[in-house]
């Protein structure tokens, strides 16, 4: 191979390498909501509380 044909060569396996990779990656999970809770007692600063609650 000539020195420019290798670069080429190295060039396109890159961008293969690179689409291929970006075409793989899985989308971010679903997250759980919140849960707001209205019941925990006196609350005189108005306060908000949320809870966390897994899907599973």
């Amino acid at each position: 191979m000539k020195p420019k044909s290798a670069l080429l060569a190295v060039a396109l396996a890159t961008i293969l390498a690179t689409a291929t990779t970006a075409a793989t990656i899985p989308a971010p999970a679903a997250a759980a909501s919140l849960t707001q809770v209205t019941n925990f007692g006196a609350n005189p600063t108005n306060l908000q509380m949320h809870l966390y609650v897994p899907d599973s």
